[in-house]
């Protein structure tokens, strides 16, 4: 069966945008066969785009990556006055929380992360480091020698509150959660007028 030229390509990116949502909702365990399935495709095509699992996960983050740095990149350049409170508000967003599929890898893939290959904490800790840079950039108003330890606390901050609300079943601690986490952060952290 001959395919257009663009088919490989094609299949290529929707298995990755597919694994990338398929690994925050379910964790990186998720097997391979499962992926292709779900996409009608068969388990053997999968080495037709990648040498193995890890190459994909690598692809998986990168993907998941930059949808959460354009989604807050879009957030803070839609008011650039405000651009951290933006930021903040819409990681912490209860929308963000109850969907990990589509939310940042940090909450919903960082304890995974640290029992895989180095490759792959190598590939995530790249990607990690692209958004702390996001972070410093919109903390421009603080000391250039402050925006890095800053960035890190606000990081932190984010994704540990957004990873203990996902992990709760009480919807007050859930929200008690988020509700800190704006509070903590958009009070000394705050862009000033």
């Amino acid at each position: 069966m001959r395919y257009h030229a663009g088919h490989s390509e094609a299949t290529r990116k929707r298995l990755v945008q597919h694994a990338a949502r398929r690994f925050r909702a379910a964790g990186l365990n998720t097997g391979i066969g499962r992926l292709m399935q779900e996409l009608g495709l068969t388990h053997g095509g999968f080495y037709a785009h990648f040498p193995g699992k890890n190459s994909l996960i690598q692809a998986a983050l990168q993907q998941a990556a930059e949808e959460i740095m354009e989604r807050l990149f879009h957030a803070a350049t839609t008011d650039p006055t405000g651009a951290f409170e933006k930021m903040v508000l819409a990681y912490l967003d209860e929308k963000h929380c109850q969907n990990p599929e589509t939310g940042c890898l940090l909450p919903a893939l960082a304890t995974e992360i640290a029992r895989q290959d180095p490759e792959v904490q190598e590939h995530f800790t790249v990607l990690l480091q692209q958004m702390l840079g996001l972070l410093q950039g919109v903390l421009h108003h603080l000391p250039a020698e402050q925006r890095g330890q800053h960035a890190l606390v606000v990081l932190s901050t984010l994704a540990g509150s957004v990873m203990l609300a996902r992990a709760v079943s009480d919807p007050q601690l859930k929200t008690a959660f988020l509700d800190a986490a704006r509070s903590s952060l958009l009070r000394p952290f705050r862009t000033p007028e």
